[in-house]
């Protein structure tokens, strides 16, 4: 389980930035990142980082941030009613760039210490190393799918709590 935070405020400001380019051990495979800032009920002032392509607040929306470490992973818009799992709507990379150096240097690796040293090396090492690719990527797949099932867990409630709301009771 993952210690997700919940913030409720209005947004400042929402600036998008289209100008990231990923690096080799990035996750994230959307170039674009939203930079939200909330003020909340004592009027202090938060900044929320969300790597995703969609953004359903603008400035003066009421919103309920689930953040993970300051980086958003759901909203639910109090203002339009509107919510989203940013983990579903933009899935990480499972396979990344930095495996592949990681699979092609270390093969290159086993094959130079297998010739150098013992060919024991090569029974151990490169089946380890076909290994390593399935593995990671299903680690990141477990990691992807729980912190996502969490965040639908954590937006339920908002959901109904702001559509009960409204309702005044009966007297």
């Amino acid at each position: 389980m993952y210690v997700l935070e919940t913030l409720t405020g209005r947004v400042i400001e929402a600036r998008r930035y289209l100008n990231r380019i990923p690096g080799l051990r990035d996750d994230d495979p959307s170039r674009e990142r939203w930079e939200l800032w909330l003020a909340d009920a004592s009027n202090r002032e938060h900044q929320i980082v969300v790597y995703s392509r969609c953004m359903p607040a603008r400035a003066g929306h009421a919103v309920t941030v689930i953040h993970y470490g300051g980086r958003g992973v759901g909203l639910y818009n109090l203002s339009i009613g509107m919510r989203v799992n940013f983990v579903l709507e933009n899935p990480i990379a499972l396979l990344r760039s930095i495996d592949v150096v990681v699979i092609v240097f270390g093969s290159f690796g086993a094959l130079m210490l297998g010739a150098y040293w013992h060919p024991m090396v090569l029974l151990i090492g490169l089946p380890l190393l076909a290994l390593y690719g399935p593995v990671v990527m299903l680690k990141r797949r477990h990691y992807q799918v729980s912190l996502a099932n969490q965040v639908e867990e954590m937006l339920d409630p908002i959901q109904v709590e702001d559509v009960v709301k409204p309702f005044k009771p009966r007297r």
